[in-house]
């Protein structure tokens, strides 16, 4: 298995996932700013606290993408489905039968919600905060569905248990 290129995909992309879930969670819990933001607190941000708020944002559209457009055609396609046909919610679908997500319907407003970061940048304060807000709410839920990935690999192909990455757990100080 581990020798399969579409399974050795599978495992780079789970990697990068960990990697960014892990700057996510750290972003998550160092960042210098009370959520939920309204307009008032966004207009007296300094320098430092725009940029990690940007930081933020980025991390989440980036988790929210790998998991969606990576991870989860990767799962499908190391379990031999052709993905060629599939539409997101048909993948997302797929990915509540396996456990992976626990509604497939709350992950296509994430997904909506990544597509806003990554398309739209208001400029109105009112929308700048809904959307800090929105993307804030976001991190703990795509962190299970990174948790909830791994395992569905790890339990699906348990001979390869050894190269699936590994998200750090509480007493390492980001478990979601």
């Amino acid at each position: 298995m581990l020798t399969n290129p579409t399974f050795s995909l599978l495992l780079r992309n789970l990697d990068a996932a960990v990697k960014v879930g892990i700057r996510l969670r750290k972003s998550q819990t160092q960042i210098n700013v009370a959520f939920p933001v309204n307009v008032v607190a966004l207009n007296s941000l300094t320098d430092l606290q725009e940029r990690e708020l940007d930081g933020l944002l980025k991390q989440v559209e980036n988790l929210l993408d790998i998991l969606s457009a990576r991870v989860f055609r990767g799962i499908l396609l190391a379990e031999d489905v052709d993905v060629a046909e599939l539409l997101p919610r048909d993948i997302a679908n797929r990915m509540e039968t396996y456990g992976v997500l626990a509604d497939a319907t709350h992950w296509s407003m994430l997904v909506r919600l990544r597509n806003k970061l990554a398309h739209e940048y208001p400029l109105d304060p009112v929308d700048q905060a809904e959307r800090l807000n929105a993307a804030f709410d976001a991190i703990n839920p795509a962190l299970a569905v990174l948790v909830a990935a791994l395992a569905f690999v790890r339990r699906r192909f348990p001979e390869a248990s050894a190269a699936i990455p590994v998200f750090p757990s509480v007493t390492e100080g980001v478990q979601p």
